[in-house]
């Protein structure tokens, strides 16, 4: 991980007083942007260490929990290879029995919810590792696969993700992760991870119920909360 890489994320953080969140995580977190900033300042930090500090500082993120929250509505972790089982530390939300799917009904709460196709393609071809994962595939949207350790199951949610296989060559415009989700009329606190793997996504923008919800492009990686009314 490039030092660069660590910088971008230092600086792409858009991290609320510590009373937005738990005592626990906002001081895991403290602990862990600390430590990046000093290796950022270090002159000659060794790879390992600024690796080491990246990943701390993104898994301290992503840990990051609201403080007085109720219980989630829907938990997702996306691009899981066994949707059948959890990762330490999680929990599913009310309304779904599964970590990840193809949108559809849930087999135990009965709810309608799960990934999209940007073009309505469900039958993936191709893939050694994909045939070896549990995960929810369609054609244009994939759980990473690139390599037999990346589809072991119970991986951490900050490590699994779903991306836009070849999205850009097929012309789909703009190249997207879409998920659907049945939900009464309200407010909604949502929770957004995005990532940057393989050092070359562009910012992106995050929609809900159709609409933009975030001010300005969101630069990845990042963690995103935003409150979105859904009618």
């Amino acid at each position: 991980m490039p030092k660069e890489a660590l910088a971008a994320l230092a600086g792409a953080l858009d991290i609320k007083d510590r009373g937005d969140y738990t005592e626990d995580s906002y001081n895991a977190f403290a602990a862990a942007k600390s430590y990046a900033e000093a290796v950022l300042k270090k002159a000659g930090a060794y790879q390992c260490e600024t690796d080491s500090a990246y990943k701390d500082l993104f898994l301290a993120v992503n840990g990051l929990e609201v403080a007085g929250g109720g219980a989630a509505v829907y938990f997702v972790d996306c691009g899981d290879h066994d949707p059948s089982t959890l990762s330490s530390g999680d929990s599913l939300g009310t309304n779904n029995s599964l970590t990840d799917m193809i949108y559809g009904e849930d087999p135990v709460t009965k709810m309608m919810w799960g990934a999209v196709d940007p073009k309505n393609s469900y039958m993936p071809t191709g893939g050694g590792n994909r045939t070896k994962s549990k995960g929810a595939y369609t054609v244009w949207t994939w759980a990473n696969e690139n390599s037999p350790g990346e589809i072991a199951d119970c991986q951490p949610k900050e490590e699994t993700f779903r991306y836009a296989r070849n999205q850009d060559s097929e012309g789909i415009t703009p190249r997207r992760v879409e998920y659907k989700f049945e939900l009464v009329s309200g407010l909604y606190d949502l929770k957004v991870c995005v990532g940057n793997y393989w050092g070359n996504s562009g910012n992106v923008d995050i929609y809900a119920s159709g609409e933009k919800i975030n001010e300005n492009t969101v630069s990845v990686p990042a963690l995103r909360h935003f409150d979105f009314f859904c009618s």
